[in-house]
């Protein structure tokens, strides 16, 4: 009777383990596909090559390519579409590996170019 019970109280120690370890890997199963779901890529575009402050458009998408990023790392003026550059030119340098952001961007106007230097007229101008 004695070995009877240890045989049973062994079968139900392992019985209840097995469900714990179940238990245990769909909710880390679970937990890590919210994770994922949670890291949700984004396209935005990325300098590939220098581009020199008061370059067009033209110069400016040959000079940059597509890359997908979690979305909790994208700046939140990130470009991810090249119809957003339009008609506007880029106010500074921007060097390779950097996001293409709206805020590097003025209109044409306010980007005045003399034969080796480009600025930027102030607002107030």
């Amino acid at each position: 009777m004695k070995n009877r019970r240890r045989a049973l109280g062994l079968i139900l120690a392992l019985v209840l383990a097995a469900v714990g370890v179940i238990a245990l890997v769909s909710y880390v199963n679970k937990s890590t596909d919210d994770a994922k779901a949670q890291e949700a890529e984004v396209q935005v575009y990325i300098v590939r090559t220098r581009i020199p402050k008061g370059s067009d458009a033209a110069k400016i998408k040959e000079s940059i390519e597509a890359s997908k990023v979690p979305a909790r790392v994208k700046p939140t003026d990130a470009i991810t579409d090249t119809d957003t550059i339009g008609t506007r030119v880029t106010a500074s340098d921007l060097l390779p590996g950097e996001f293409l952001l709206t805020g590097r961007l003025a209109a044409k106007s306010s980007v005045v170019r003399t034969s080796r230097r480009t600025w930027c007229r102030s607002p107030s101008s």
